[in-house]
């Protein structure tokens, strides 16, 4: 297994590669938030296009997850800079918040989220993320150390 950086200088075949595992992504919290009955308006705005931009956008780092061969999924992250009584760090280390993390399906569960976040772990001293609250990642990332927080409440 091996992280790397990707960038909008990577291969072009990385970059196809990172675009699709994307919208394969957001296809996935399409479903979830409809299964919700929470309507995702940015959803319908999601491309190929949005994916390249995340490329080229400094501030954001991602990084895909190969084996081999192969890409098997990535982590898309940016510096957080909030600070809550549950997360203080000091000035050096602000921490990340990981936007996407995604791992293939037929590769789900073999260890690879789990190399991509202890990876994050031993640069970062503080990493959040959002996640659905029924999502069946969030037995995956309470297995990891993650707490949850925040419960966000919605009325429709």
């Amino acid at each position: 297994m091996k992280l790397f950086k990707i960038d909008e200088t990577s291969d072009e075949s990385l970059i196809q590669e990172y675009i699709d595992m994307y919208l394969d992504l957001i296809n996935l919290h399409y479903e979830e938030a409809a299964l919700q009955g929470i309507y995702d308006a940015e959803h319908d705005r999601k491309t190929k296009e949005d994916a390249i931009d995340k490329l080229m956008n400094p501030d954001i780092q991602i990084e895909l997850v190969c084996d081999h061969a192969e890409v098997i999924g990535y982590v898309r992250y940016q510096a957080d800079h909030t600070e809550t009584e549950q997360m203080i760090v000091d000035d050096e280390n602000t921490g990340i918040h990981i936007d996407q993390l995604y791992i293939k399906e037929a590769w789900r569960k073999m260890g690879y989220g789990t190399y991509m976040l202890q990876s994050l772990k031993e640069t970062y001293k503080k990493i959040s993320l959002d996640c659905y609250y029924s999502s069946d990642s969030n037995e995956f990332y309470q297995k990891m150390g993650f707490k949850p927080v925040i419960t966000k409440y919605l009325w429709f």
